[in-house]
């Protein structure tokens, strides 16, 4: 009887053991070794503001925290609002450009000697890591303008540039194995002068 009573416990402790290990194996671990994304920036610093001469340049850092790679991440610009928090309604969700991926002339169709320029839109982030996602430019031309910096630049309807005012960006980093994609909303405000171009946080 006692044999018997023995057996079961030890077959119920092994099955318990099993599952235990089970749960750490495809649970725990991949839990503990995931990637996160940190966003950083610091408004008006380097290197997440850039002033030269003429234009001036606000991106973002995005860290991976985790202990894992991040594979094929993107940065999307999801929706722009106006300081009356109204949407844009001429932009779509775009990916925007990660600086470490070179821009490529692409020929326009039907537009001889005319190129648009496009980047790959996803990179690889290894843990402890970080990669830098351009925002927004503005920069002194025949009139003064401050454009959205896509990773695609190619027309579709789009909106890229805006004139001086406050606008409300919200920005989402997503990548192939990240289970939470990381959204934050900024401020973008702009007089007129590339100098005066400044990003800050809003949640």
């Amino acid at each position: 009887m006692c044999g018997m009573e023995c057996a079961t416990w030890a077959t119920a402790f092994v099955s318990f053991l099993t599952v235990v290990a089970l749960i750490y194996v495809q649970v725990f671990l991949p839990w503990w070794r995931r990637a996160k994304f940190e966003v950083i920036f610091e408004k008006n610093k380097e290197p997440w503001c850039r002033r030269f001469p003429k234009n001036s340049w606000i991106r973002l850092e995005i860290k991976n925290v985790g202990r894992s790679v991040a594979k094929q991440c993107i940065g999307k610009l999801m929706e722009v609002r106006n300081s009356e928090q109204e949407r844009e309604r001429k932009f779509d969700p775009t990916a925007l450009h990660w600086v470490s991926r070179p821009m490529t002339l692409i020929a326009k169709p039907n537009e001889p000697g005319e190129f648009d320029k496009v980047s790959n839109e996803s990179v690889d982030i290894h843990s402890g890591d970080s990669e830098f996602l351009d925002v927004v430019r503005a920069f002194e031309h025949k009139k003064p303008l401050m454009k959205v910096f896509p990773a695609d630049k190619r027309a579709r309807s789009i909106k890229w540039e805006y004139e001086p005012g406050e606008y409300y960006f919200k920005i989402t980093i997503l990548g192939a194995n990240i289970r939470n994609p990381v959204s934050r909303e900024f401020c973008v405000t702009w007089t007129g002068n590339h100098n005066d171009l400044t990003m800050g946080l809003v949640n």
